[in-house]
This record gives C-alpha cells, sequence and structure tokens, in this order.
C-alpha cells in the first residue's frame, strides 16, 4: 500500500522538474492542494499541464511556482 495522503508537494529536481511533475498521477492525489515547484523559467508550461489536473490558482516568485487547488 503506498500512502497518497499528501496535501503539499515541493519538486526542485535541479533541471528535470518538467519530467518529474509528467511522470506523477496526480489523480491519485486526490488530497494534494499545493504545489511548490521551481520553475525555471517554465512557469505556462506547469500551467497548462497541471489545470488538467484541478490546480488552478497561481503565485510566482523569482524561483518557485505555487500551484493550488
Amino acid at each position: 500500500h503506498v500512502n497518497t495522503d499528501f496535501d503539499f508537494v515541493s519538486i526542485d529536481v535541479e533541471g528535470t522538474n518538467t519530467e518529474v511533475i509528467k511522470s506523477i498521477n496526480w489523480d491519485l492525489l486526490p488530497k494534494c492542494k499545493l504545489i511548490c515547484i521551481e520553475h525555471e523559467e517554465k512557469e505556462q508550461v506547469y500551467i497548462d499541464y497541471l489545470k488538467q489536473f484541478g490546480f488552478s490558482g497561481y503565485h510566482r516568485t523569482s524561483v518557485n511556482l505555487l500551484m493550488s487547488r
């Protein structure tokens, strides 16, 4: 049994954030309400991709993108 009871996920994997985000089955993390991603100037890619999983609100800092659902 894998625990999927996360409400917050932080992703910072030095240059492979896009691959990591796309490898996660976000439907299996229904309780996840907030994601923090080191955006590497690709924030629109992440916003567009994560919309399909119900993430909509976002806040951008100089380094991170925070998205909520």
